[in-house]
């Protein structure tokens, strides 16, 4: 028990800040609705244009 109190009072106070933003937006996203397909295709983007980033950099640098 000594271990899990440990833990818990040497969590900086911004990941509990953090923990609740996230649970703040997992139960919004539990109800249904619409999202446009702009804002769908944002993360991949971004994810697919960091990734070709790094394979560039990593063969041709």
């Amino acid at each position: 028990m000594e271990l899990v109190i440990n833990a818990l009072t040497g969590t900086p106070w911004w990941v509990y800040l953090l923990f609740v933003y996230f649970l703040y937006v997992g139960i919004k996203s539990l109800k249904p609705r619409v999202i446009s397909l702009k804002k769908i295709l944002i993360l991949p983007l971004i994810l697919f244009v960091w990734s070709l980033y790094g394979l560039i950099v990593k063969f041709h640098g």
